[in-house]
C-alpha cells in the first residue's frame, strides 16, 4: 500500500507491505437497512504501528504483488523521500 503525500516544501511516499484477504462481513454506516455489501478488501499489514505512526490519510493505493523496487527506483529519479 502506498501514499504520494506532501509536507514541508517536499514529496514523500508512505509504502507499506501486507497480504489482502477476503474482509469480514461489514456495513457502512448511514445506509438504510438493509445496507448493501459493498466491494472490499481487508489488508494484514506486516506491522500495524509503524503504520499507525506514518498514515498520511485514510486514502492508499494498492497493487498486487511486490512492487517495492520499481517504487524505490522511481521515488529515487523523482526525488521522492520513502518512509
Amino acid at each position: 500500500m502506498c501514499r504520494l503525500a506532501y509536507a514541508d516544501g517536499e514529496y514523500y511516499l508512505h509504502m507499506v507491505k501486507g497480504t489482502g484477504i477476503t474482509p469480514r462481513r461489514w456495513e457502512e454506516c448511514g445506509w438504510t437497512q438493509p445496507a448493501p455489501q459493498l466491494p472490499g478488501l481487508e489488508v494484514l499489514l506486516d506491522d500495524v504501528e509503524d503504520f499507525a505512526d506514518k498514515v498520511a490519510c485514510q486514502h492508499y493505493f494498492i497493487a498486487y504483488g511486490d512492487h517495492t523496487g520499481a517504487l524505490r527506483d522511481l521515488c529515487s529519479i523523482l526525488g521522492i523521500k520513502i518512509i
